[in-house]
């Protein structure tokens, strides 16, 4: 749980730690809470040792980073096989 009173911050933290728990039993029913943030952002919060983040923040945000990075080279891959698959005909 982070340092903090704030609501919003408290309510991140939750919603990380049930994404955290949820995505290690193979679920996909809760959000992640960094859902959409660039790859910066989710880099900050990653590599963040200000204790600003929870560990399971920091987990999710690692979470997003991959998944994102592995839709990129999904497209990378098509694409290239799009392109030699053309090229080849």
């Amino acid at each position: 749980v982070p340092n903090t009173s704030d609501p919003a911050l408290l309510a991140r933290a939750k919603q990380a730690t049930a994404f955290v728990n949820d995505s290690s039993k193979g679920g996909h029913s809760v959000q992640n809470p960094f859902s959409g943030l660039s790859h910066e952002q989710l880099s900050n919060i990653i590599y963040d040792d200000s204790d600003t983040f929870t560990v399971n923040e920091r987990q999710a945000a690692w979470r997003e980073s991959y998944d994102q990075e592995e839709a990129w080279a999904e497209k990378v891959v098509l694409k290239r096989w799009l392109n030699t698959t053309i090229l080849a005909s």
